[in-house]
């Protein structure tokens, strides 16, 4: 998880750079949504107590979903394109379904 966390992040700092100047706020909004998936897989890898992992790895779940909307909105806002999004908007995906397995899994200990 914390791997394609580091991937995701690298993806949206490419399409920030290309975005701020006309969607600053969405660019800071999708930033700090992929700071927040990475920091909170992070907190989560290192927590002890399984409530505590479960509570970090929810967050950084709503944030990577949050991560799919803004790049969806910036798609439909014509500031990228569906070919430009793809791959952050797949890896993001692909981290809730992790994040929601490990849930799962430390629901059912």
């Amino acid at each position: 998880m914390q791997q394609a966390a580091e991937i995701l992040m690298a993806e949206v700092d490419a399409l920030v750079a290309r975005v701020r100047r006309g969607s600053a706020n969405a660019a800071d909004h999708l930033e700090r949504s992929a700071e927040a998936v990475m920091f909170n897989i992070g907190e989560g890898v290192a927590a002890h107590k399984p409530r505590i992992k479960i509570a970090a790895y929810e967050v950084a779940r709503k944030e990577a979903n949050e991560v799919r909307a803004i790049l969806r909105r910036l798609m439909i806002g014509k500031r990228l394109t569906q070919r430009d999004i793809q791959r952050a908007y797949n890896l993001s995906g692909a981290i809730v379904g992790m994040l929601t397995r490990a849930i799962i899994t430390l629901e059912n200990r």
